[in-house]
């Protein structure tokens, strides 16, 4: 697998199953041989056996082309150790910057990665329409910041929807409740993984 690191910023992997994680740490950098071991440790990975998912923030680069190339690889290398494992597995990759996801798109992906247009804080530079619809699968999106004409042009573009929030407060739960987005991305998994519970 290639380093990632000569890029201008480091890919980032958070990971764990549909709608939360029971890990939930964010690895910088692409040592994804930490996310290897913690397969090859055993279970339990995700709640209730549900399929295992990684998720490659890309980082704005100056060559799209590599990176694309060194988030494909380190994919690719823990497949082969979630497939050694028997652990089902599902990758979203995403990122804020639509040459990043064209060129992963441009460079093919297996079945089983699905990729995500990042539009979760409010400063973006860029809008949906800057992305391919064709190459996406999913917008990953702040409850707050987006209205219900956003959520009625995702669905109409039959896009799926994950959900970040650093933050759980009642009002996101009750956003969660409303949304229904296929995936949570938070670093308070213990609290939405009690909630998704009825704890």
């Amino acid at each position: 697998m290639p380093d990632c690191r000569n890029h201008d910023r480091d890919p980032e992997f958070r990971y764990g199953s549909v709608l939360a994680s029971r890990g939930g740490s964010l690895l910088t950098s692409a040592e994804a041989q930490l996310i290897v071991e913690r397969i090859a440790a055993g279970p339990p990975l995700v709640r209730r056996g549900d399929t295992f998912h990684v998720m490659i923030e890309l980082k704005r680069s100056t060559d799209a082309d590599a990176l694309a190339a060194c988030a494909l690889d380190a994919a690719q290398t823990i497949r082969g150790a979630a497939a050694a494992a028997g652990v089902p597995i599902a990758f979203l990759l995403e990122s804020f910057e639509p040459d990043l996801l064209g060129a992963v798109a441009a460079r093919g992906r297996s079945g089983d990665t699905l990729l995500a247009a990042t539009f979760y804080l409010p400063f973006g530079a860029h809008t949906l329409a800057d992305f391919d619809p064709a190459a996406l699968d999913v917008v990953d999106v702040h409850p707050r910041l987006t209205s219900p004409a956003d959520l009625e042009t995702y669905e109409a573009l039959g896009l799926g929807l994950a959900l970040w929030t650093d933050r759980v407060t009642p009002a996101v739960f009750a956003a969660f409740e409303r949304m229904r987005p296929a995936y949570i991305g938070t670093n308070q998994v213990e609290l939405v993984n009690a909630w998704l519970d009825g704890s």
